[in-house]
């Protein structure tokens, strides 16, 4: 369910003009992608879930650098 509510938040906002709250969301959507990942590898050093978690690993460092990489394209802008 959380991944849905991002996916829909995600979706209705990929058009949005340059503005402070796009630039907020960039940044907010960066580093909870960041932290899911950083959870995930931390989960998987204590044994906790198995390999197939580096699918959601990899998954999330992927958007988190691509968030990261839209808010820094248009920090100045």
């Amino acid at each position: 369910m959380l991944f849905l509510g991002i996916a829909v938040f995600s979706w209705f906002g990929r058009n949005a003009l340059h503005s402070e709250s796009r630039q907020a969301t960039c940044i907010g959507m960066s580093i909870s992608m960041l932290a899911l990942a950083v959870l995930g590898a931390f989960e998987f050093a204590r044994n906790f879930v198995g390999m197939g978690i580096f699918l959601a690993v990899v998954t999330e460092v992927f958007l988190s650098i691509a968030y990261f990489q839209v808010w820094i394209g248009n920090k100045h802008a």
